[in-house]
């Protein structure tokens, strides 16, 4: 998932701290693991690494996951807000 909102959008706030750690849960790489792990407890060991690479904000705005599912597959999640 990878989204091009421009700092505008985190300065605006639209009615949350957009790109703070109070906005951060709501933020769309969370919400994927959540659905895949809720899709039958699937996931069995997740690495990731997160950086504040492209706003001036609090919380990072790049993630990038590796996922080890039960079944032995292996799944990728990318994203930026």
């Amino acid at each position: 998932m990878f989204w091009t909102r421009p700092q505008s959008y985190n300065d605006a706030a639209h009615g949350v701290a957009a790109g703070t750690w109070t906005a951060a849960p709501h933020e769309p790489g969370e919400s994927l693991v959540d659905m895949v792990d809720w899709a039958g407890r699937a996931v069995d060991n997740v690495h990731a690494y997160t950086a504040t690479l492209a706003r001036n904000i609090e919380a990072e705005d790049t993630g990038v996951m590796s996922l080890r599912l039960r079944s032995g597959a292996l799944a990728s999640i990318n994203v930026t807000c």
